[in-house]
């Protein structure tokens, strides 16, 4: 897939840069929905934190970001923003519109799970082009073995290593998370 110059905000299944990091990301339509296929990677200082741990875990795991100051500072490019509940909630619906509970399966990159029940079924397909990276939550926890991810709506999503699908875990806490960004409704 070749970068694209004109104007990739309003396309998808392109690569991307978004002007306020000058980092080049992968797109990915799922149903009516355009998102980023990877986690995002602005640094707000004193707000975004990298997970420590071999290779360059910015480009694997993304930075993690406290909900509030990730809502209060823009981290998606002009066209974009941070995901909701109800992004998500779409995204697992149409996801599991075969009868199956198994989004979290199509959305889970398949080769950097620590697969604890010996079976690889729970690595994950990636059929959806998602490439949900197992990074756990800022202070390496759940490295692995989970990928959260918060919501503008203070809210969080969940996949994990021994379970097929997306669940939505609650309330935000206090935890520092990953973020995808979604294109805005045309």
């Amino acid at each position: 897939v070749a970068l694209n110059s004109d104007d990739p905000a309003k396309r998808c299944g392109v690569l991307m840069m978004n002007p306020l990091d000058g980092e080049v990301y992968g797109t990915v339509k799922i149903g009516n929905q355009c998102w980023m296929s990877e986690n995002v990677r602005t640094a707000i200082p004193g707000s975004s934190y990298l997970q420590p741990g071999d290779g360059n875990p910015k480009i694997e795991k993304g930075y993690f970001y406290a909900r509030n100051d990730a809502v209060k500072n823009t981290v998606c490019r002009i066209g974009w923003r941070m995901q909701t509940s109800a992004d998500f909630q779409e995204l697992k619906d149409f996801l599991n519109r075969d009868g199956n509970a198994s989004a979290g399966m199509k959305l889970k990159a398949g080769n950097n799970w620590s697969v604890t029940k010996g079976n690889l079924l729970y690595q994950g397909t990636n059929s959806s082009g998602f490439s949900a990276y197992g990074a756990g939550y800022y202070s390496n926890q759940y490295v692995g073995q989970y990928a959260y991810f918060v919501t503008s709506d203070d809210r969080y999503w969940r996949l994990s290593v021994n379970n097929v699908d997306f669940l939505n875990d609650g309330g935000w806490g206090s935890y520092i998370m990953n973020i995808r960004c979604i294109r805005n409704a045309n």
